[in-house]
């Protein structure tokens, strides 16, 4: 299996704790534009801010398997726990029954001062 990336970058992403957030992203072969198509896999999600590590959180939702495209959600229920002014990193992978899991992405962000 090839090495996967996002067809786009995330700078400067900023999660607002208690607000919904959502990712609508493209897995694509790395280096290229080619699609990865997600036919029979998971998007998973792992989220980590300062020493806490939260594995497979968020909801995900494949939305043309063979473009590769995806959407991957963090709640609202699940940002309200999150301390506002801090930095984190979200973890992003495929997950086959199959294969070992695959890397997508790692997103750097930040929480907001402001909470919902």
């Amino acid at each position: 299996m090839p090495n996967l990336d996002l067809a786009l970058s995330y700078p400067g992403v900023v999660i607002v704790p208690g607000e919904e957030w959502v990712l609508a992203g493209t897995v694509q072969v790395e280096g290229t534009s080619t699609a990865q198509n997600l036919t029979g896999y998971t998007v998973k999600g792992n989220v980590q801010i300062g020493s806490t590590n939260t594995l497979n959180t968020g909801t995900y939702a494949v939305v043309v398997a063979a473009s590769g495209t995806f959407t991957w959600t963090l709640s609202m229920a699940l940002t309200s726990a999150y301390a506002s002014n801090s930095w984190g990193t979200i973890v992003l992978y495929l997950n086959h029954a199959t294969t070992d899991d695959l890397h997508i992405a790692t997103i750097g962000f930040r929480t907001s001062a402001e909470t919902i």
